[in-house]
């Protein structure tokens, strides 16, 4: 057995990967989020693709390597709006187009509100309506309400995609429903109007320099999509896999320990013998030029 240190703390090379003696703590559940992809009808799964999340009914990027999370976030920063991520010594920059290209989740020109636009007792009826009573909204319940709802009608939207967001795309910590997200999911017709991955990569974005700050704690964001950004930014991914297929679906499990594997052979995650696609050097070389300039995110 090998032992390998990443910032510092000990890791163990077992079977080929990186086994986690210690790791990023994320509420970010893609496995518990594709169970229930896979028990939707026909009908709800049209429904999800009509409001915009589509792709993520097949993401295929079901675990994540928390330590290798954990590098990422230790190696992901924010100054004057610019947003970087070293990976393989090279400096990368990342940005709001980058969640749409790889998560397929998109912008769609509505930009998302989270300050209450709607009166008190308009939300708690809302709630009592997804809740089935007075009870309070949790993961657990929204789960059961997805699974057992007969229609795909908007209280089945509106559980969806709040489950999406707590789970997936924007977790903050376990078993705790963010109800601000409640207030823009209060129109079920505009859902698919809205900016969702703008709303994500600034969650990430906060949840990055929160967790940096603390170090403690959970880090909040989607940590799917920085474990998609390094599988895609390495340039023997196009030997892995086919390009034409959106990021989320096309990493699968076994496709993405295939990419683990390799890294190791080539000298682990810091080896400056693991190159970077030409995508990535294309926009190390833009960002290097526009270093004064203020990117989106």
């Amino acid at each position: 057995m090998e032992s390998s240190e990443v910032n510092g703390k000990r890791r163990r090379l077992v079977a080929g990967k990186l086994e986690e003696e210690s790791g990023i703590k994320t509420a970010c559940y893609p496995k518990d989020f594709k169970l229930i992809c896979d028990a939707l009808s026909r009908s709800k799964r049209d429904a999800v693709v009509e409001m915009g999340f589509g792709p993520l009914l097949e993401i295929g990027c079901i675990k994540l390597i928390r330590d290798l999370c954990e590098m990422f976030v230790d190696n992901f920063e924010v100054q004057q709006g610019r947003c970087t991520i070293k990976i393989h010594e090279i400096l990368l920059s990342v940005n709001v187009a980058d969640f749409e290209r790889l998560m397929g989740v998109r912008n769609c020109g509505t930009q998302v509100e989270l300050e209450r636009c709607s009166g008190p007792d308009d939300m708690k009826e809302l709630k009592r309506k997804l809740c089935g009573g007075n009870g309070d909204i949790s993961i657990d319940s929204m789960k059961q309400r997805i699974v057992a709802r007969q229609e795909a009608d908007d209280i089945f939207k509106i559980n969806f995609v709040l489950f999406t967001l707590v789970v997936l795309l924007c977790p903050s910590t376990p078993n705790t429903v963010d109800m601000k997200f409640l207030i823009a999911l209060s129109d079920a017709s505009s859902i698919g109007s809205k900016n969702w991955a703008s709303l994500c990569f600034k969650h990430l974005v906060d949840g990055v320099v929160a967790y940096k700050d603390k170090r403690s704690g959970y880090m909040s964001g989607c940590l799917v999509f920085l474990q998609l950004f390094y599988f895609d930014s390495v340039g023997y991914s196009s030997s892995v896999v086919c390009k034409s297929v959106l990021p989320v679906i096309a990493w699968t499990l076994k496709k993405c320990k295939k990419m683990i594997d390799w890294v190791i052979r080539e000298g682990g995650f810091h080896s400056t013998y693991v190159g970077v696609s030409n995508k990535a050097a294309a926009e190390l070389c833009a960002a290097s030029v526009q270093l004064n300039t203020q990117l989106p995110i």
